[in-house]
């Protein structure tokens, strides 16, 4: 989630990033598992690191789907009126 206006800079542990860099990875980096961890958020300020882990569904060669998560813990509470 990426939402300024709401006061969320960035969030570190995110499968919608995770998901398409196993993807480039596989398809155009020539990289063969289809199953990875990826981590995010050490260069983040404070620093929050996370992994996610990314399998790929692969048929015929081919990305069919994948699925991505891992486990969080909650750091702030933000309220949002809309």
């Amino acid at each position: 989630m990426f939402a300024p206006r709401y006061g969320i800079t960035e969030e570190a542990g995110t499968g919608m990033a995770a998901g398409p860099l196993a993807c480039y990875l596989y398809d155009i980096m020539g990289m063969t598992q289809e199953s990875m961890q990826i981590e995010q958020g050490w260069l983040m300020s404070p620093p929050s690191p996370c992994a996610i882990k990314v399998n790929l569904d692969i048929r015929d060669g081919r990305i069919e789907g994948l699925m991505a998560g891992g486990r969080a813990r909650s750091v702030d509470v933000v309220r949002i009126e809309v």
